[in-house]
């Protein structure tokens, strides 16, 4: 609803929707971007910032209305996925 797009970094599923997985690496880059069909002028250039929380905290932080997802949920978008990647990946 306030426009920003909040992402959460962790090992575990923390159940929010926008929820990217270490796989278990101890650390990692991150790299944005962002694509236009024309440059904005600079002061409507995004801003990006981070936070760094313990994980029981998340939750709390995130606003009322953030997209939740369960385990169900999170195993079919999963699987999605899986079957993408083999399509795109296939052998012909």
């Amino acid at each position: 609803a306030d426009g920003v797009i909040r992402l959460v970094v962790a090992h575990e599923d923390p159940g929010v929707h926008n929820w990217l997985d270490t796989t278990g690496q101890p650390v990692f880059f991150m790299s944005p971007r962002w694509a236009y069909s024309q440059q904005p002028e600079p002061p409507d250039w995004p801003s990006i910032s981070m936070k760094v929380v313990k994980a029981k905290d998340v939750l709390s932080l995130l606003p009322p209305g953030t997209k939740r997802v369960t385990p169900e949920e999170r195993r079919r978008e999963i699987a999605i996925r899986q079957r993408h990647v083999t399509k795109r990946y296939r052998v012909f």
